[in-house]
């Protein structure tokens, strides 16, 4: 949003290139899957880690702000995986300039929005639906946020 900002203001394209590259430095993407079902149909676990990950109630954490999808930890509950999220925020609070909240028919988005209102104006998130390719990975309840740090 900020480069096509920039762009529609009469910024080049060499700055508005730079401008993406100062952001991308300073982006942080996290995601909580709620279900192992997506990632064992796409092939990315198996179907005894699944079964096992099922059984246990595993949610899998994931870091994307490097631009690759690496694994960030695991948490018990869905509850538990969404405080993890928020915690994210909360370790970078006083320095979030923007924040989104992205989900894939995840039904209780509201209560990681309700977490999130101690730590900043819930006016100021972005909120919206994940898309259909990235969603048939993660699956229905999948959330995650995104939020750059000021420079």
């Amino acid at each position: 949003m900020a480069a096509a900002q920039a762009a529609a203001n009469g910024a080049s394209a060499d700055e508005v290139v730079a401008l993406v590259e100062d952001l991308r430095g300073r982006t942080r993407v996290y995601g909580a899957i709620d279900t192992m079902e997506n990632l064992k149909k796409g092939g990315r676990i198996g179907n005894a880690q699944a079964l096992l990950g099922s059984m246990l109630s595993i949610k899998p954490l994931i870091d994307i702000s490097s631009g690759v999808v690496e694994e960030a930890g695991r948490q018990r509950t869905r509850k538990k995986s969404l405080g993890w999220l928020r915690d994210k925020v909360a370790e970078h609070a006083d320095e979030i300039e923007t924040l989104s909240v992205m989900h894939a028919q995840a039904t209780d988005i509201d209560d990681l929005l309700a977490m999130l209102s101690d730590l900043t104006d819930p006016a100021t998130i972005r909120v919206g639906i994940i898309g259909p390719v990235v969603a048939s990975h993660g699956g229905p309840g999948l959330v995650g946020l995104c939020f750059t740090l000021r420079s």
